[in-house]
């Protein structure tokens, strides 16, 4: 009984190398082909402290927390800008700008809760200052889902 089930085995892997070989069943090219037809769109869903918006949002707690929530992107890199804003919108001082994979991302925090105060104080120690009001800027992907929140630190 061992031998007759050996020689089926032989026998069905033998069909099924004819098969492929010829072209009738290759499913490697498939997915390749497949993979070529899908388009990926980056696309952008954060929150600062739970807000949606991108006017601007008054900071009184401790932590300033982004939230990628759904976000997607295409070739897993993430983008976080901090910098000053006078009152009328107008950047000045340096800006604190990094592109990051998901590994970058989580010694920030997680996903769901990246500490922006601790990425913002990895850059010679810039803090966020009380009554001071700052652009932050995140995206993802290639092209560049890209959005804006202006802030306005209230209480530390």
């Amino acid at each position: 009984m061992n031998i007759y089930f050996n020689r089926q085995k032989k026998i069905l892997f033998l069909i099924f190398l004819s098969i492929t070989s010829l072209g009738i069943f290759n499913l490697s090219s498939q997915i390749d082909q497949n993979k070529s037809k899908i388009k990926c769109k980056p696309t952008l869903d954060s929150k600062i402290n739970g807000s949606l918006t991108n006017r601007i949002i008054l900071i009184d707690n401790r932590r300033i927390n982004l939230n990628w929530g759904e976000s997607l992107t295409c070739n897993d890199k993430y983008f976080v800008s901090v910098q000053q804003i006078e009152r009328q919108g107008k950047s000045y001082g340096p800006e604190n700008k990094k592109w990051m994979n998901l590994n970058e991302l989580n010694q920030f925090g997680s996903w769901k809760n990246f500490d922006l105060k601790q990425f913002n104080s990895s850059f010679n120690n810039f803090t966020f200052e009380k009554g001071r009001s700052y652009k932050i800027k995140v995206g993802v992907g290639s092209p560049l889902e890209e959005k804006i929140y202006n802030v306005r630190i209230t209480k530390m």
